[in-house]
């Protein structure tokens, strides 16, 4: 199975919201796919008003057990079918993503309890949700492909090409419990050349 067939439901995007005004009560739940083990699950310290409307966007085609987002605060727009819960704002929220990475590492577990969730953000969120595949459950880990376009994102240990971030995407449960089961520590590792080229 190819990262980049593995999930094209999911789209990372440049823009910061869903183009389509959705709203929760023009969704057809009787037509939609029913996911019973899946929670939708988005973290948010900034951009968490697009953050919520992704949220909506992304149940356009799923029915999910539960739909939740994690932010400082509840937009004012947020659909009562999404669950919102507080976080802490993170100290430098438009710094470098190294305190929200390893909240998501180790506190993710925290806010669901299905067998997977699907973890979106306001620029990467389910785009084609009718295409999903009951067989990607059997996965621990799936996430939306990167482009293979210099310059790339390299495996510091192996030297291989990452084609798959660590951000959107299916996760399970039981992954997600395994840094805390197994008191995994946070070490940063230095990548150069990163994804991005510095």
């Amino acid at each position: 199975l190819s990262l980049h067939d593995a999930l094209p439901i999911l789209q990372q995007v440049t823009q910061t919201e869903p183009t389509q005004d959705v709203t929760y009560t023009n969704i057809q739940t009787e037509l939609m796919i029913q996911l019973s083990t899946v929670t939708l699950l988005a973290v948010a310290t900034r951009d968490v008003e697009s953050t919520g409307r992704a949220l909506v966007y992304s149940c356009r085609d799923i029915q999910f057990a539960a739909v939740k987002l994690v932010s400082p605060f509840r937009p004012v727009d947020l659909p009562e079918f999404i669950q919102w819960e507080y976080i802490d704002p993170f100290p430098d929220a438009d710094g470098p993503p190294e305190e929200w990475n390893k909240y998501v590492f180790y506190n993710l577990c925290k806010h669901f309890d299905t067998d997977h969730c699907l973890f979106i953000h306001a620029d990467g969120y389910v785009v084609n949700g009718y295409k999903w595949q009951e067989s990607w459950l059997q996965f621990d880990y799936l996430g939306s492909p990167w482009p293979v376009v210099p310059p790339f994102y390299t495996n510091p240990v192996t030297g291989e090409q990452v084609r798959v971030g660590n951000s959107v995407g299916l996760r399970s449960r039981k992954l997600c419990l395994l840094p805390i089961e197994t008191n995994l520590p946070w070490e940063l590792v230095d990548v150069t050349p990163n994804y991005a080229g510095n």
